[in-house]
């Protein structure tokens, strides 16, 4: 398992196996109980209108979601619906991030914005900070690089763990 740190401080990089990403999820969770883990399917998100719908059901998001990019920004960026006694932070890891908007590429821009633009720290007030560990099968990790880089996310080093 490869584990890389973008420029970008919420978002890393996991190339690995599904089974190595769901054990990695399991032990993060066990480590830092205070933390909430989703993960989000990437291959249920081959489209926008999939996209919207699979992040609203991974993240319970309020029934008034518009699916649109500007709605998925504004619910990432507010997370009091999604709070929950217990967590300081949430963890949101993408399965198969090479396999989102794969028809739409020109959309990988928006939401790498979007992504890298969600609290990353308590310190921004009552915001609940956000890191998302991207996932892609290491046999499909030169077209995920190519694609990330693509939408101005490229790895700046290697880490044993993402932080």
């Amino acid at each position: 398992m490869e584990i890389a740190q973008t420029k970008i401080a919420n978002i890393c990089i996991a190339f690995c196996t599904e089974r190595e990403l769901d054990q990695l999820v399991r032990a993060e969770a066990q480590e830092s109980p205070r933390t909430r883990y989703i993960i989000v399917r990437g291959q249920r998100c081959a489209d926008e209108a999939s996209l919207f719908a699979e992040w609203a059901a991974a993240l319970q998001f309020p029934y008034y979601f518009g699916n649109t990019w500007d709605e998925l920004d504004n619910c990432l960026g507010k997370l009091e619906w999604l709070a929950k006694p217990g967590y300081e932070a949430l963890t949101v890891a993408i399965a198969n991030v090479d396999r989102i908007l794969e028809d739409f590429p020109e959309r990988w821009p928006t939401l790498l914005s979007i992504l890298s633009t969600a609290p990353v720290d308590l310190r921004s007030g009552n915001d609940t900070p956000i890191r998302f560990l991207l996932h892609c099968s290491p046999e499909r990790r030169d077209a995920t690089m190519l694609a990330l880089s693509i939408g101005g996310l490229d790895p700046i080093e290697n880490l044993s763990t993402c932080a």
